[in-house]
């Protein structure tokens, strides 16, 4: 099982004043491998925490009482062929594209692949970066959905889940 460990809590106000804790986690720095310890580089993510949640049921979310040196099961992950959607400049009206890739903190046990893969999943599509799974579907579909007003975006991403499907 994969794990990361607390190594700071800071307590902050966002600008509502609502109370929310910055964490930040940090992957091992080394890893057995037929009995022998190898050291690697440690990943550092920090993500935010409130103590009660925006949406109607107001539970708290996971991980907002964390302290330091709690060791959690999760992973910090980045994954690239990532869906672009078009982003544009308020100053001058430009419209750019948003990286294919990303990273983010996944909280959960790594044991069960398909199922740490769907938390993957839910992780980066609920902070709005949608993982192209290969069909036209899904990376077309989804420019289309949000109404984009640069079709070379749409036509873009079809040609990349062309190209990868073949």
């Amino acid at each position: 099982m994969k794990t990361v460990k607390v190594i700071a809590v800071e307590a902050r106000k966002d600008k509502r004043k609502t109370p929310y804790n910055l964490i930040s986690f940090m992957t091992p720095d080394s890893v057995m491998q037929n009995g022998v310890k190898i050291k690697i580089e440690p990943r550092v993510q920090r993500v935010t925490k409130y103590p009660e949640s925006y949406l109607p049921d107001k539970s708290p979310q996971y991980g907002h009482d964390f302290k330091v040196g709690d060791v959690v099961a999760g992973d910090i992950i980045t994954r690239a062929g990532l869906i672009p959607y078009p982003i544009a400049d308020k100053a001058t009206g430009e419209i750019t594209s948003t990286p294919n890739f990303a990273t983010h903190l996944v909280l959960g046990d790594s044991t069960n692949e398909e199922a740490f893969e769907a938390l993957v999943w839910k992780e980066f599509n609920s902070r709005g970066k949608f993982l192209n799974n290969g069909s036209a579907h899904s990376a077309a579909g989804f420019l289309k959905a949000w109404g984009t007003a640069a079709p070379e975006l749409v036509q873009a991403s079809e040609d990349v889940v062309e190209t990868q499907t073949l």
